[in-house]
This record gives C-alpha cells, sequence and structure tokens, in this order.
C-alpha cells in the first residue's frame, strides 16, 4: 500500500494507538487554503514531530510557494531567533503550544507573526488563549480527529475573531444519539471510519455569516 502514516492518537504513551494509513493524494486544504489567503510568505511549523505531518505540510507549502521552517516545540529560544532573522510570518502550532510561544516571544519583545494556525485535538478547549487575542494577528483553528483528519475548522469569518466558531468539515458527518455523538467521514480512507464514538457531543449554534451551521462543544 503506497501511503503516508499518522498515529491514531495524539498521546504518544496511548497503548491503543495505530499506525493510520493516510492516501499519497490526501491533502491538507484546509491549511493550504489559509496559507494562501493570508500571502503566507515563509511558514514555520512547531507540531509535534511525533504527529508526522511534516510531508503534508511540506506539500501544502510548495503549492503556496512559501518556504517551510521546521521546528521544535522543545526549542522556543531557536523558534523565537528564526522569526526575528527571517521575517516569519506564519506559525503552524498545537493548542498546547501556542500560548506558551506567544509568551516566550513576548517575553523577548519579538512581535508574534501576523498569522496562527491551531491545530486542537478533540479533547481540549476549542476556545482562544486571551494572550493570543491581539490585533493584526489573524488565527485559525481547526479540531483534527487525529494527526492530519480535520473533523471541524473555522472559516474565513471567525479567523479574523477570537469566538471558538467551528463547522463540520466537508465530507464529516456527525450522529448524535443521547449524549453521546458519532463521527463519520465520507472520504475514502484505506480504513473506514465510521460510526466513531467520540468523547464530546456537539450541538448546533446558529448559522455563521458564511451560511454554515455553528458547531458547539459540549464536555
Amino acid at each position: 500500500m503506497r501511503c503516508n502514516v499518522v498515529p491514531s492518537s495524539f498521546d504518544p504513551t496511548d497503548e491503543a494507538m495505530l499506525a493510520f494509513p493516510l492516501p499519497i493524494s490526501w491533502q491538507w486544504s484546509s491549511c493550504e487554503r489559509f496559507l494562501r489567503e493570508r500571502a503566507a510568505r515563509i511558514v514555520m511549523t512547531r507540531l509535534p514531530l511525533f504527529w508526522q505531518l511534516e510531508v503534508l505540510l511540506h506539500d501544502v507549502c510548495k503549492a503556496v510557494g512559501a518556504p517551510l521552517f521546521i521546528g521544535s516545540p522543545q526549542n522556543m529560544p531557536v523558534g523565537a531567533a528564526a522569526i526575528a532573522a527571517m521575517g516569519i510570518d506564519t506559525i503552524i502550532t498545537s493548542g498546547e503550544d501556542c500560548g506558551a510561544f506567544a509568551t516566550h516571544l513576548s517575553d523577548r519583545a519579538i512581535p508574534l507573526p501576523k498569522n496562527l494556525f491551531i491545530v486542537r485535538t478533540p479533547e481540549e478547549s476549542w476556545g482562544t488563549p486571551p494572550t493570543l487575542s491581539r490585533a493584526g494577528v489573524r488565527i485559525h483553528q481547526e479540531v483534527h480527529l487525529f494527526p492530519g483528519v480535520v473533523i471541524a475548522e473555522q472559516c474565513a469569518h471567525a479567523d479574523a475573531g477570537v469566538q471558538a466558531c467551528f463547522h463540520l468539515s466537508d465530507g464529516v458527518r456527525i450522529d448524535t444519539r443521547g449524549s453521546d455523538s458519532y463521527l463519520t467521514i465520507d472520504k475514502e480512507l484505506p480504513l473506514p471510519i465510521t460510526d466513531l464514538e467520540i468523547p464530546f457531543s456537539l450541538r448546533a449554534g446558529g448559522t455563521c455569516a458564511c451560511g454554515k451551521q455553528i458547531l458547539e462543544k459540549i464536555l
């Protein structure tokens, strides 16, 4: 099978973790769309290497013509120095890293780049840290079932604000039965994801300016 492989969990100590195959043709389209909309010039990733998203992100950056700097979440000083020296204007980071790295930059009087793309896990809060809610920074957030498999994302109307306003990604369906929610992904995958129970519930929260239904997470 010709494919890329990602872990089926964000936790490297998860004993139930599997190597999940993604088709070679699998694209990180939401990330590419954000980089194009924001005319990203130089991109830094601070996603954990364990997530194995470097190939997908390399393809995205190649498509939009933006150089990619691969940073380490554990090495904030080098990341800060790279931003100051190279004029990096876009950071791809995780929900766990974004607030801490923003504080690190602030302590060194280094402005936060204008574009911030945050990948969140299903279990964590989907809100925007107050330290990131500053003028001139465009924040996009999305939720991955596991690395590379996007299930909910923000649109351009939410990207410019601080509200945790999410929509289901294309090809994703949620079926709520009582207090439980089950997820199905209607995309061609080597291993289908059908009627998978997720650790939270979702409810409709109105209609976004883009016309899509707003999702609200219920813990």
